[in-house]
């Protein structure tokens, strides 16, 4: 009967840190990248990326963090999009927003291609 519960408890635990992550995270139109714009000094060398079409939160684009474990990665893709006219998906961290502009610019979680 413990394992039973032990279980059920690690389910509701897991759902809710999952909610609480999703109800963070605000996903932007199918767009292509109109901008993408490197700082070489600013927050260590941050990437400002601007869409097509914006979300709601994250009206004003999305930026890099580049001390961000996957920059690389995410770099290499959005660079990638950009010069092949593909759309992507990036989905923004409505409560990380950049020290970098006035108006609301998330970090970004995750980037997809569509």
């Amino acid at each position: 009967m413990k394992i039973k519960n032990i279980t059920w408890a690690f389910t509701i635990a897991a759902f809710s840190m999952a909610a609480q992550i999703s109800a963070a995270n605000e996903t932007s139109p199918r767009s292509k990248i109109l901008r993408i714009t490197s700082y070489a000094k600013f927050g260590n060398g941050d990437v400002y990326v601007k869409l097509e079409e914006s979300s709601t939160v994250c009206a004003h684009g999305y930026f890099l963090n580049r001390d961000s474990v996957g920059f690389e990665t995410s770099i290499s893709m959005l660079i990638s999009a950009y010069h092949a006219g593909s759309s992507v998906l990036i989905v923004g961290d409505e409560q990380r927003m950049w020290s970098g502009s006035s108006n609301p610019v998330c970090e970004i979680y995750s980037i997809q291609y569509q």
